[in-house]
């Protein structure tokens, strides 16, 4: 009797001695000991980088511990925060379940502006912290989030599988590849093809977008892929397309990424060329295809009346009337070869003036201080500033009006000049008939440190304005061609700096 009592307490003992050989004082399983549903982990750190951009320096980072069978976090969190450059450390992490979600939230570095985010933002990851203890928290993590949290939930698949099948599916969603990548190793310092993907797909989903605005879009693309892993808004892929196709200066943002850290910066650039070119329908541009036009096959995007051409390479918009026959004029000042076209009378020039006027104080500028804009548009000019080459002048108010009768009228005169494709058509709805039939080729240049860019065009002319004593007064006139029927006649101060078409003598 003595002896089944002293095994019985024995018994006992050994539980009583194991189930406190595998429990912290706070009663949470450790990695040393028995593991509850063999799932309990220790670590001593969790590190990472949170990055929109980088995020600002302050911002917060939660690990939020999760049910291991329903995702549902279980009211245990451990904190920290980012340093300059988005980096954070969490110590002494210790979970029952093996899965976490790690929180960033904050203001961001905006890689397209170069300035730090006026709203801040929530990224998420949700990972397995028994295999890594170096997590990154970034755009396509939380474009992931919820896109594995319904595999998981509805389709009944593993963590891991859910995650390997979602990373898959907006790989090939946004850029047509079958990549095998782990988000959470991306950065958008790093060199590798992944970390070209993320900066791409980051910058982006900004383009086109304040970053107010972010949390907002971000939402509508976790919720797109969710279901079926697919990117299928099209009114946001083409936004998109639009956008980078025309506006989005990569060298800039290379630079400002390049100034958030001096690390090597991938070569995203490819990647976001890829996306628009795919969203078009353009195919190859090589050198077997050097100088073919195609036009834009999205039937949705607001540029698709544009025409691209094969150039060096890459496809480049091709802001005239690909079926006229122009003219040709060599400006021996720089050697540039300007197009141009005779209507009625009049030979004008059929492309903004583009040379680099040697006037130190009223100069030549770029819009938003751009080589993008000059580049695509040519320069803007202050009045006294132009600089026409020889045997051309600048227009007067009388030559304009010339030219407008000749087109039919100056009623009529935006739908005759206007450059076919250089506006949106889904903006601005009036421009989608625009043939350009006689070459002109007006673009929406804007007024350079005003803005109206995209809906405008504004060009100089020669005439001075005269006071009532008739004095010289320091305003000239400028011809305004925008989305409308119609163009106008108004006026600007010398200082003001737009377009400048040439006419010749």
């Amino acid at each position: 009797m003595l002896r089944n009592l002293f095994k019985v307490f024995f018994f006992h003992f050994l539980l009583v001695l194991c189930f406190l050989s595998a429990c912290s004082d706070d009663g949470e399983s450790t990695a040393g000991g028995a593991t509850i549903g063999g799932n309990a982990i220790t670590v001593a750190s969790v590190s990472g980088v949170a990055q929109k951009g980088p995020f600002a320096a302050g911002s917060k980072v939660i690990a939020y511990e999760l049910d291991g069978d329903s995702l549902r976090q279980t009211g245990k969190a451990f904190v920290g925060k980012t340093d300059k450059y988005g980096a954070f450390k969490l110590n002494n992490v210790s979970l029952v379940s093996k899965y976490a979600i790690l929180e960033g939230s904050g203001y961001f570095f905006n890689e397209v502006t170069g300035e730090k985010s006026l709203g801040q933002i929530t990224l998420n990851a949700l990972v397995d912290l028994s295999e890594r203890e170096h997590v990154n928290i970034n755009f396509l993590t939380q474009l992931e989030y919820d896109r594995v949290q319904y595999l998981v939930t509805h389709e009944g698949m593993s963590v891991t599988e859910a995650k390997q099948q979602a990373e898959g599916e907006i790989v090939e969603t946004f850029f047509g590849v079958s990549d095998s990548l782990q988000f959470e190793d991306l950065n958008i310092f790093g060199d590798g093809e992944g970390d070209a993907m993320l900066l791409a797909m980051s910058t982006l989903a900004l383009a086109n977008h304040s970053d107010g605005d972010f949390s907002e879009l971000l939402a509508e693309f976790s919720s797109d892929i969710e279901e079926d892993g697919v990117f299928g808004d099209t009114k946001r892929r083409v936004e998109m397309a639009d956008f980078a196709a025309i506006y989005l200066d990569l060298a800039k943002v290379r630079k400002n990424v390049e100034n958030f850290d001096s690390s090597k910066v991938p070569d995203f650039e490819k990647y976001i060329y890829q996306f628009w070119v795919s969203e078009y329908g353009l195919g190859k541009c090589s050198k077997e295809n050097e100088g073919e036009l195609k036009e834009n096959a999205s039937k949705s995007s607001g540029r698709r009346t544009a025409s691209f051409v094969c150039h060096d390479g890459s496809w480049k918009i091709f802001l005239k009337n690909p079926e006229f026959k122009y003219g040709s004029f060599t400006d021996k000042r720089d050697g540039y070869v300007y197009r141009t076209t005779t209507i009625g009378k009049q030979t004008w020039f059929a492309e903004n003036l583009r040379y680099a006027t040697k006037e130190e104080i009223l100069g030549y500028f770029c819009y938003d201080d751009s080589q993008l804009y000059c580049d695509m548009y040519g320069y803007h000019y202050t009045h006294k500033s132009v600089s026409c080459p020889d045997g051309w002048h600048m227009p007067s108010r009388d030559e304009w009006l010339e030219l407008f009768d000749a087109v039919g009228g100056i009623e009529h005169a935006a739908t005759k000049l206007r450059a076919r494709g250089a506006w949106n058509v889904n903006e601005y709805p009036r421009t989608l008939e625009d043939k350009d039939e006689y070459g002109f080729s007006a673009m929406p240049y804007g007024v350079y440190g005003f803005g109206d860019e995209g809906h405008s065009g504004y060009f100089r002319v020669s005439d001075v304005t005269l006071d009532s004593l008739g004095k010289e007064v320091e305003t000239s006139y400028v011809i305004g061609i925008c989305d409308g029927d119609s163009t106008w006649v108004g006026n600007a101060r010398y200082s003001t700096a737009v377009s400048v078409r040439c006419i010749k003598d």
